[in-house]
């Protein structure tokens, strides 16, 4: 094993970890500030980097896919809670049952 799959190794450490912040921080200030439980982070984060990629393939530049695709999440997180959550209130249980995303590990026919 050379430096250099190590090195590659560190910065996959690294690249995860920051994920992983991104998405705890963001149900963590959620669920602290704003006083709902909010279950569809991860399915936000996947649609947003759909919504990059899709910029990238479309207009080949990275500095325009990221604000693009932080509008375009932040556009519907907005309508989710305007919608959905507000009329709810402040009942967990609702609040979960609205925003838990289920996969199903079974193939689909």
């Amino acid at each position: 094993m050379n430096t250099q799959f190590w090195l590659i190794q560190a910065f996959n450490g690294i690249s995860y970890g920051a994920l992983l912040f991104l998405v705890g921080s963001g149900l963590s200030l959620i669920f602290g500030v704003m006083r709902i439980v909010n279950l569809s982070h991860g399915s936000y984060f996947l649609l947003g980097g759909y919504v990059a990629l899709s910029v990238i393939w479309t207009t080949g530049s990275w500095a325009l896919a990221l604000p693009v695709a932080a509008l375009a999440i932040a556009v519907v997180g907005l309508l989710m809670e305007r919608i959905f959550l507000r009329p709810l209130g402040f009942d967990p249980l609702r609040q979960v049952l609205l925003t838990v995303t289920s996969t199903s590990t079974r193939p689909r026919r």
